[in-house]
């Protein structure tokens, strides 16, 4: 069943009385001529209510067939997403729920998630950040039910760039990241306040650095995979 909405108002045109050619003329007109057509589409949308025979449903607009406008899709296992359509596609700002407990609610193109939105896993951890094409990706903040934290960069779903993590027995990193794991220049900091500052690869101190104790004593250097090379006499 169908329900048409309201037609909108009228496109209200002004020409400007300065246009100083016919080329301006012709620009005018190709503004106007898209300003109706988008007019005359939105009027073209209805509202349906739809039930397919594999127990999935939509209700919301549509335009030519597909899902275009606000609309709910809920899938038989449970699944619900309620927010912006274009072309058959979820686009725009739209929440995604389900039923293991995750929840989405943030940017869509082209039904993947994109731009800033918040994702809530199933376990309870917190994502709120950018997203491109579907992954982690741009900065962002991943908190999680442990209480580990991490605030900065992602490429692809990982820690990658900068960022700073807060680890669950008390520790601190801030610096360089690849593919996860510490790499590059960055500084650790023990619960009991001792911190290495230097080079990282792989999760490993790496390169040049130096650890400072509680003492204040320290031991500079340089680091392979986590292990201080004690200079050659």
């Amino acid at each position: 069943m169908s329900d048409h909405r309201n037609p909108s108002s009228p496109v209200h045109i002004t020409f400007e009385s300065n246009l100083k050619s016919d080329a301006d003329e012709l620009a005018a007109l190709a503004v106007a001529k898209s300003k109706l057509s988008e007019q005359i589409k939105a009027e073209n949308a209805v509202n349906q209510r739809m039930s397919f025979h594999n127990g999935n449903s939509y209700e919301g607009e549509m335009l030519n067939g597909s899902y275009h406008g606000r609309g709910t899709f809920k899938w038989s296992g449970g699944a619900v997403y309620e927010g912006n359509w274009v072309h058959g596609k979820r686009n725009g700002e739209g929440t995604y729920r389900h039923p293991s407990g995750a929840l989405y609610s943030g940017g869509w193109r082209d039904d993947k998630r994109h731009g800033v939105g918040n994702y809530k896993y199933p376990d309870g951890s917190v994502y709120e950040g950018d997203w491109l094409a579907g992954k982690r990706t741009g900065k962002g903040k991943s908190s999680y039910i442990n209480g580990a934290v991490y605030e900065g960069e992602f490429v692809d779903g990982k820690r990658h760039g900068e960022g700073r993590s807060s680890f669950v027995n008390g520790d601190s990193y801030e610096g360089g990241w690849i593919q996860n794991q510490m790499s590059g220049f960055g500084k650790y900091v023990c619960k009991n306040g001792e911190f290495y500052e230097g080079h990282f690869t792989s999760g490993k101190r790496h390169g040049e650095g130096r650890y400072v104790f509680k003492n204040q004593s320290s031991i500079e250097g340089r680091w392979v995979e986590g292990i201080h090379q004690k200079q050659k006499r």
